[in-house]
């Protein structure tokens, strides 16, 4: 994973999740963090990409705030104190495939979304299957909101 080829959206979901993590006194940095961080940011693609595929998305910012506030907690945690889980490290190196697959020369944040579609670890599956979120209906909404476009520079 080379941050370098990531969005500068992408690196912003990434210290939002960082932000999260330490918000909520947890240690471990995990896919909870990033998918919550990419749903509830505002002005990016991921809002309208859910909702064009119909995801109550504050819905699913419920069930993922609940299942994270069920993180074990750390008193007296810096934020130099987190660590990435091996969940989030997967689900981060296969956002680059992803970028790849469609053509992309960065890493953006849809790319981080399918990612945790196939990576997210077992908190964050039986909350997308709840929402009907899925990779292939990701993707297949991604290319109509997206059309021919590419992400080929670090602000799209």
């Amino acid at each position: 994973m080379n941050l370098e080829r990531f969005t500068t959206k992408a690196q912003g979901a990434l210290q939002a999740a960082q932000n999260l993590a330490y918000q909520n006194s947890n240690q471990e940095l995990d896919t909870l963090h990033l998918a919550l961080a990419l749903v509830t940011e505002t002005d990016g693609l991921i809002v309208p990409l859910l909702q064009k595929i119909g995801v109550a998305t504050p819905a699913l910012i419920h069930d993922l705030q609940r299942e994270l506030s069920s993180r074990p907690k750390v008193t007296g945690i810096s934020s130099s104190d987190l660590f990435p889980s091996p969940t989030l490290k997967r689900a981060l190196d296969a956002a680059e495939p992803e970028s790849k697959r469609l053509h992309d020369d960065f890493v953006s944040t849809e790319h981080l979304l399918l990612a945790l579609l196939k990576e997210g670890g077992p908190a964050l599956k039986p909350i997308f299957q709840k929402h009907h979120l899925n990779h292939e209906t990701l993707l297949t909404a991604l290319a109509q909101l997206r059309g021919n476009q590419r992400v080929t520079s670090q602000d799209p």
